[in-house]
């Protein structure tokens, strides 16, 4: 369980790629669907700052769920939930054209893992993770970066481990137009 600090992304590493799944914030459990159905672990979490963990033995932790009902309740609706944001998630990139997968990724990574500054909301990500991501690669990735500075979606910034979103509502238009995120409206 993660105690304090700040947040974790949770990616998913293959050989030369990573893919992006979730942040995760203090209070929030990680690592429980490894415990629950017993297989290896699916993503590897990285710590995007400094972050306090409570660490509990999978034996110790099955036996509080079933002592604790009410627990395993909160357990279960939270894998329910993640499992669906995952998928909304997923469906919204991976049908996007490849124009506007970044746009997406972007909108995503500073909702969730953004911090507002004065120029923006800046996301601490690598123009190789945004390709990654994507599955665009890097140079493509950095061709749409440059493109939605253009559009003044994104700062220019010389930082290579930051994207900074000035325009959240214009991204957000570009990447899903008419529709919104959550498909057209009724």
């Amino acid at each position: 369980m993660q105690t304090g600090g700040g947040h974790g992304g949770k990616r998913t590493r293959r050989p030369r790629a990573a893919t992006y799944l979730a942040t995760r914030r203090a209070g929030e459990l990680i690592g429980e669907m490894g415990v629950l159905d017993g297989g290896p672990r699916t993503a590897t979490v990285i710590a995007l700052e400094q972050t306090y963990v409570r660490w509990y033995a999978a034996e110790a932790f099955m036996q509080l769920l079933a002592e604790c009902p009410a627990i395993l309740g909160k357990v279960f609706l939270s894998v329910c939930t993640r499992l669906k944001e995952s998928n909304h998630h997923r469906i919204a990139i991976a049908s996007a054209p490849a124009r506007l997968r970044l746009g997406r990724l972007l909108l995503r990574l500073a909702e969730v893992e953004g911090v507002t500054t004065p120029r923006g909301i800046e996301i601490k990500v690598t123009q190789k993770d945004l390709g990654d991501w994507t599955g665009m690669g890097r140079e493509a990735a950095g061709s749409r970066v440059r493109e939605l500075q253009k559009l003044a979606f994104l700062a220019d910034s010389p930082a290579r481990s930051r994207v900074t979103v000035t325009d959240l509502a214009g991204l957000r238009r570009y990447a899903f137009g008419a529709e919104g995120p959550d498909g057209p409206s009724v």
